[in-house]
């Protein structure tokens, strides 16, 4: 079972480190990818439309298949590495949304709350505007099961 669970997390891991990578960036370039990154998103977030996020998660899939067969593509070119993330938060989206098994669920949850992190922490970073991204908007079934216990 452990083995099971380190091997479904994998990928995720992998995502979470690349982002973390990431901040090694100069603070231009990663402010740079968090705009592409926001604007890319924006439409869909707190959205529970599954057809429009999977429509848009298939979108950004295939552009970044165009520019990987277009070569030259490295993970920390800022017109490369907002479509990855992008393309993590709308598929990790689409598993929180359709309230999927409980560990895809939450690594999905993981992965877009570090993308939401990177946004928030890089958008506006002189500035000091605050990002609105509804981090933790979640599925209806969620948001009903929450309720009742509150009461």
């Amino acid at each position: 079972m452990v083995a099971s669970a380190y091997f479904a997390s994998a990928p995720t891991v992998r995502f979470l480190r690349a982002v973390d990578r990431l901040r090694l960036l100069p603070a231009a370039h990663r402010q740079q990818i968090a705009s592409a990154v926001f604007a890319r998103i924006k439409p869909f977030i707190g959205s529970h439309d599954l057809d429009e996020i999977r429509g848009a998660a298939r979108a950004v899939q295939d552009e970044r298949w165009r520019l990987i067969a277009a070569g030259g593509c490295k993970p920390t070119d800022a017109g490369f590495a907002d479509i990855i993330i992008a393309e993590q938060w709308l598929l990790a989206q689409v598993e929180v949304v359709r309230a999927a098994a409980p560990i895809a669920e939450v690594l999905a949850e993981k992965r877009r709350d570090t993308i939401e992190e990177f946004i928030r922490d890089n958008l506006y970073a002189d500035s000091g505007e605050v990002v609105a991204l509804h981090a933790h908007a979640s599925s209806p079934h969620r948001d009903h099961a929450s309720s009742k216990t509150a009461a």
